[in-house]
């Protein structure tokens, strides 16, 4: 049995942690936009949440397999208030808990490779929201929900007695019962007084087989090519937010089938590694969040089909003693094939959320050997990105951005016999970027911004 045990402790402007053999405490004070530039009428109390969870990972050795099992525990009490361009304000409080087991064995025999494994997976949790607009006008709901995943894969690696051992075929396949359930109690609302102490309830189950298939050949040590198809799949549910005939219908699994084509490669003696993939993928029955009147209610929906392709690259290289650097790219493009809400076709108009069609990064680092201490590290970080629709509304479009991060890492001090302690001083936007990270269904005037300029020092602690 192997085990890692760590502890950090992180401290900067808007967020603290503490990490303690495995045990992570989280203390976040959230903030509504930029406030050094806006200023909130109606008010807001400081928003809070509470996150701790657990995990074990043991490791046997079985001689030619080995058994891994990995268990895990998380929960979750918040309490969250903003604002929506002064119009009105929420009140929203979640207390959540979640645990997860899978138990996975992974070996070898004659020219085959495999894992295989077992994964369940539980959560419960209570909501509760209130909307004000004024002293007399106000929505409130509450949902207490639970949800169960339970799976069993299995994946093999054949290497055929052909080609010089040089071509790998893969083979996989997952099975996913999904099970949820959930009750909305429409407490008191001005828009749908009707519904005021209406109980709505939902149980769904989902179930689901998503296979893979991925050809490899090594052309060398050093490059190798790759074709893969593969199933995915993501679990319907309930809406929190949905109306009272939206939540009790809720939605449906999503579906894709993806396509990719890769080439992975080190070169100029292992000093340059560069990863190029392009890749298609066919996703039907999309669940899409669309606005209902008044805009407080927002329905899931099973609306769409959809084609997103595009293409990745990576590389890294090794520029002189101490020094390297990394980029990335990626490409992407789609729309919606169809888009249908009760009947009609709204393709045309719709657009696909979260896909902008550029975005990359390149990094610096630098390595010095201290000696008598160890290795100081110095990072730094340009990312950028284009322009993207946060929504299914053209009116969501959000502008795009570009961010500096840096961090220096002292020499490691060594504890006893067994310890390490590590200091990281670390900023991010340090250039202290206005930017949009999202625009939501009321437009420009109702957005969320990125976090400002945020510089702090982690303390690590590894034995």
């Amino acid at each position: 049995m192997r085990a890692t045990d760590s502890l950090t402790v992180d401290y900067s402007l808007d967020r603290s942690t503490l990490i303690y053999g495995n045990v992570f405490f989280q203390v976040v004070s959230a903030f509504s936009g930029r406030q050094e530039e806006t200023s909130a009428p109606l008010g807001l109390s400081p928003s809070r949440a509470d996150v701790k969870g657990h995990n074990l990972t043991a490791t046997w050795d079985l001689g030619s397999a080995e058994l891994k099992s990995v268990t895990g525990y998380r929960e979750m009490d918040s309490e969250v208030y903003q604002t929506y361009i002064d119009a009105f304000k929420q009140h929203n409080l979640t207390d959540q808990h979640q645990a997860s087991q899978e138990l996975q064995i992974v070996g070898d025999m004659v020219r085959i490779k495999y894992v295989a494994g077992l994964f369940y997976f539980k959560e419960a949790g209570t909501e509760r929201m209130l909307s004000t607009f004024t002293p007399t006008l106000f929505d409130s709901w509450a949902v207490k929900a639970s949800s169960e995943s339970e799976a069993v894969y299995g994946q093999a690696t054949w290497t055929p007695a052909i080609l010089n051992d040089q071509l790998d075929l893969t083979v996989g396949a997952r099975y996913t019962r999904d099970t949820r359930k959930a009750t909305k109690t429409f407490i008191q609302s001005g828009f749908l007084p009707g519904a005021n102490g209406t109980v709505v309830h939902g149980d769904r189950s989902f179930s689901e087989v998503t296979p893979t298939f991925t050809a490899q050949y090594s052309f060398s040590d050093a490059v190798n090519a790759y074709a893969t198809v593969a199933k995915g799949y993501r679990a319907g549910g309930f809406n929190t937010q949905s109306t009272v005939v939206g939540f009790a219908r809720g939605f449906d699994p999503e579906e894709v089938v993806s396509y990719e084509l890769g080439v992975k490669s080190e070169l100029l003696d292992r000093r340059l590694r560069l990863n190029v993939a392009a890749f298609l993928n066919k996703y039907s029955d999309i669940q899409v969040d669309q606005q209902r009147t008044p805009t407080i209610f927002t329905d899931t929906l099973n609306a769409a089909k959809s084609e997103v392709k595009g293409f990745e690259l990576e590389a890294s290289a090794v520029l002189t003693h101490g020094l390297s650097a990394n980029l990335f790219y990626s490409y992407m493009d789609g729309k919606f094939d169809t888009y249908l809400d009760n009947g009609v076709d709204y393709a045309a108009i719709k657009t696909m959320p979260r896909l902008p069609k550029g975005q990359g990064g390149v990094g610096l680092t630098y390595s010095l050997q201290v000696p008598d201490y160890g290795e100081l590290v110095c990072n730094l970080d340009y990312k950028w990105q284009r322009e993207q629709f946060t929504g299914v509304d053209r009116w969501t479009l959000t502008p795009g951005y570009h961010l500096w991060n840096a961090s220096v890492q002292l020499p490691v001090t060594q504890v006893g016999d067994r310890g390490e302690l590590r200091l990281v001083a670390w900023g991010k936007n340090i250039a202290d970027e206005k930017y949009r990270y999202a625009t939501n269904n009321l437009g420009r005037i109702s957005t969320q911004y990125g976090e400002p300029r945020t510089m702090g020092l982690s303390l690590i602690f590894e034995y």
